[in-house]
């Protein structure tokens, strides 16, 4: 054997190149999967050299503890009403041959519920020595297990080796929250990453020292997801953490944050998603005010109760001078006043176009903007990468939109990129029809959510002047769906024709079938 065969990253290298199976939950990423493990356990017999690496990569992700049990002793476990059980008492000797491959566990993902376990994690508890992990070098471990009396056993994988704490498959469920008393004590400071879903809507708020004395034994966290409230002692710390990038969780509802911490902290941000308690934007405008200017990539907002413009206008200034602004690409912000009249003035997104280099604005309100065809023309021209832009609302407003087919006209013109719009407009006055030179290529989709129309006709000839692949129009407004159907009929008819049954298109898709 050539003597590369015998350097441990030459090696680790070729089996990397084995196709990865895909993410996606399919009959088809199973076969893929298996024909993966069948090559691997392949390779770790057909060569010494190769032994060690392959079942490393073949041991590497593990989605249930049962391959792990099926090393040990026939006859030990058997299955009673739904719950594997030992049939004996474990020893020491049964953990021999599990002893050669745990080690290699890096990732383990616990999906199953119910009792199916529960017994086989009380028996492995009193056969591993005290204080040690059943998988040694563990660095993910998913938990999805929402029954309490499972509890208990969570320290089996909490070895010294592990980076990302990942709790799922039971949104709402105040019992994980109660667990992170017991973490406290028995999970390594030195984790990476922690992610903790919110609880339920509707549910009682977990207190919030739990995750509060949580976060504060971190002092690497790279990823800290929460969704329940923390308070003002875990920020600071989490703030003046510099390994910190990622950052979710909710505020109270007001915060005052001491001078010294203010424009000092989080200074190495890349993705931020905020939550208010009960509203209180100005909450979320000091913990702004905190950062010592973060190259923030992506900003996430979730906010309720009475939501003030002017308030609003504040937290855009303060966020505009505490963040570096050439690295904001996503900005998603929800507003979920549903006050009467609560329709917000335009001019406040006028305030986001310092952030020259932004690709997607998402922004959510319970009636929506009230926005200009010179608003739009002037965000279009300021964010030309932009890829998505959404002005959504829950409801039609009271009062008739002011932006028209202009505003989609400019965007089409100055956004090259655009495969994603939803923004409401007057379709009703039709105005001349002026076909860009060049028309936009990428948008095939187009939600007018509630935007008003009469005559389809002009409307598709208009949008078919600016966008050469608008294939759909949908709205929120069913009693103008019809009239919408027809406009993306004649847009499609006038200058964008669906292909026909001897299209080159077709002849395409034969010459890949043939081959």
């Amino acid at each position: 054997m050539h003597r590369c065969l015998e350097i441990p990253d030459v090696l680790d290298a070729i089996i990397s190149h084995l196709p990865a199976a895909p993410m996606e939950e399919s009959p088809e990423a199973r076969d893929f999967a298996a024909i993966r493990r069948r090559a691997l356990a392949s390779l770790a017999c057909a060569s010494r050299n190769f032994e060690e690496p392959a079942l490393n990569a073949l041991w590497r992700f593990q989605e249930t503890i049962m391959n792990l049990l099926n090393l040990m002793p026939a006859g030990l476990w058997e299955r009673l009403d739904g719950a594997m059980r030992p049939t004996r008492r474990l020893v020491q000797e049964d953990l021999k041959r599990l002893e050669h491959y745990s080690h290699r566990v890096k990732h383990l993902e616990l999906w199953e519920q119910g009792p199916t376990f529960i017994h086989v994690f009380g028996a492995l508890r009193l056969v591993l020595p005290a204080n040690s992990a059943l998988l040694p070098n563990l660095h993910f471990l998913l938990w999805t297990y929402s029954d309490g009396a499972t509890y208990p056993f969570i320290d089996l994988f909490l070895g010294p080796e592990l980076k990302a704490l990942i709790f799922g498959g039971a949104q709402g469920c105040n019992a994980h929250y109660a667990l992170l008393a017991k973490l406290e004590q028995s999970i390594t400071p030195t984790l990476w990453t922690f992610c903790l879903d919110p609880p339920a809507p509707g549910s009682t708020p977990p207190p919030t020292n739990w995750v509060s004395n949580f976060a504060r034994r971190m002092t690497h966290i790279k990823v800290f997801l929460v969704g329940a409230p923390i308070n003002l002692s875990a920020l600071i710390h989490l703030g003046g953490l510099e390994t910190l990038h990622t950052f979710r969780a909710t505020l109270p509802t007001s915060i005052s944050i001491p001078e010294p911490p203010k424009g000092t902290l989080f200074s190495n941000m890349r993705e931020v998603t905020l939550g208010i308690e009960s509203g209180g934007i100005p909450a979320a405008t000091e913990f702004v005010r905190t950062w010592n200017i973060p190259p923030v990539e992506s900003f996430n907002g979730n906010y309720s109760g009475c939501i003030v413009p002017q308030h609003l206008e504040d937290f855009h200034g303060v966020l505009g001078t505490h963040c570096r602004l050439d690295t904001l690409k996503e900005f998603n912000l929800c507003l979920w006043d549903q006050s009467p009249g609560c329709l917000y003035p335009g001019h406040l997104l006028t305030s986001l176009i310092l952030f020259h280099n932004l690709t997607v604005l998402y922004i959510s309100a319970y009636e929506g903007y009230e926005i200009t065809d010179e608003i739009v023309s002037s965000l279009a021209r300021a964010w030309p990468q932009l890829e998505e832009f959404h002005l959504a609302s829950v409801v039609q407003s009271r009062h008739p939109p002011r932006a028209t087919l202009l505003a989609i006209r400019a965007l089409a013109q100055h956004c090259p990129n655009l495969r994603a719009l939803e923004m409401t407009f007057d379709a009703i006055n039709v105005p001349p029809n002026a076909p860009l030179a060049i028309r936009q290529r990428s948008l095939p989709q187009l939600d007018v959510v509630f935007s008003p129309i009469t005559e389809p006709r002009p409307v598709g000839q208009f949008l078919s002047g600016i966008f050469a692949e608008l294939r759909e129009i949908t709205t929120q407004d069913f009693s103008t769906a019809m009239l919408w159907a027809n406009a993306t009929m004649f847009a499609s008819s006038f200058g964008n024709p669906q292909p026909t049954p001897w299209s080159d298109q077709e002849e395409k898709e034969k010459e890949v079938v043939y081959l």
